[in-house]
């Protein structure tokens, strides 16, 4: 059958509109993708694009004699290495109490970024402090009285490039919590990153906890979020966004025999997460909860493995620093459309 010349040219110039969109295509340097991004290596490309565009606005040069804007960037510091031996460990299931500066995720993507980590010295604490610091950030450890431990860390991150600072405060008290949020800023210039780690563990059985022992619990883990997200959010707002975690538990929603007031606590917690969630979400702010499982911390000490691993599906604890990727995860670019969401850290043991 013959076919007229119009549909003949007409053909010609589809074929040659398609070639040219997958020549295109297939030599994409970055910039360059097909007009209606029919390719999937294009699409994501055009969204990659129009996400950098959105937190990347242009912020107009302070005319002579204007003051310089508080916000500044931060030099990325030198890429910090990480122990090879993790993943290996992990799958024997050989997992020592350490927080080294391992990471299983090597990168920069934080750099420029200010993150304050509160129980930063020890256990989950320390290990986010080191791979925040990895992904880029400039770190504020905070503690209350674990000086040593804390100078440790930042000693570590200095060692390797970073940027770090101790913080001492009680941020159950909401001047001393003001206090070191100012100190951060005039140190670092802002806050990108809140990670609310301190917590308070005690066991006592529900009748003989006293009022005073149930404010003291909640005035660190529920009080000092609150605190602590008030004097932060400012300075997110201010530069245009931020990521806020929360460290949660499994007895948030399972419960605890003799952990009452934690159980309370922490399920109010996940409470202020959704809720701050949902009212900053159009300023580029997100806010979620990590729920750790049981870990191989320093309190864990002198348990039996075999013990605390019965019922965990993946039969081991877990290590600190898997929690703390979860958390460097959460506060970085791959996490750009994660907001409200309590994400468990746990072998299996809470699945819901």
């Amino acid at each position: 059958m013959r076919v007229a010349p119009s549909v003949q040219a007409q053909s010609s110039t589809t074929a040659a509109r398609q070639a040219a969109r997958i020549s295109i295509c297939d030599s994409i340097t970055g910039t360059t993708y097909c007009r209606r991004f029919r390719h999937p290596r294009c699409a994501t490309l055009a969204l990659q694009r129009k996400a950098v565009g959105l937190r990347q606005k242009h912020v107009p040069s302070p005319a002579a004699g204007a003051a310089t804007p508080r916000v500044q960037e931060l030099p990325a510091p030198a890429r910090i290495g990480y122990a090879a031996s993790f993943d290996s460990e992990a799958r024997s299931g050989n997992m020592a109490a350490t927080t080294s500066m391992g990471s299983i995720n090597p990168g920069n993507e934080l750099a420029g970024k200010v993150a304050l980590v509160t129980g930063g010295a020890r256990n989950i604490g320390a290990a986010t402090s080191l791979a925040l610091a990895q992904a880029g950030a400039a770190v504020a450890v905070n503690t209350r009285k674990s000086r040593e431990d804390a100078d440790r860390v930042v000693a570590e991150i200095r060692e390797n490039g970073g940027q770090a600072e101790v913080f001492m405060a009680d941020i159950a008290d909401p001047d001393a919590v003001k206090r070191m949020v100012d100190g951060v800023i005039e140190r670092f210039g802002k806050v990108d990153i809140l990670v609310l780690n301190a917590s308070v563990r005690k066991e006592t059985p529900f009748l003989e906890i006293s009022a005073e022992e149930w404010r003291s619990i909640m005035a660190i883990s529920l009080d000092g979020s609150f605190h602590l997200a008030q004097a932060c959010l400012p300075s997110m707002l201010e530069a245009g966004g931020g990521s806020i975690v929360t460290l949660g538990g499994t007895q948030a929603l399972s419960g605890a025999s003799r952990r009452v007031h934690g159980s309370v606590a922490k399920h109010g917690m996940l409470g202020l997460t959704r809720a701050l969630a949902r009212e900053f979400a159009e300023q580029n702010i997100r806010v979620n909860c990590v729920s750790p499982g049981r870990m191989d911390t320093t309190r864990a000490a002198g348990r039996t493995v075999r013990g605390d691993a019965k019922g965990i599906p993946m039969a081991r604890l877990g290590d600190p620093r898997e929690v703390a990727d979860t958390v460097r995860f959460l506060c970085g670019p791959g996490a750009s459309y994660i907001t409200g969401q309590l994400l468990y850290a746990n072998g299996g043991l809470v699945m819901y």
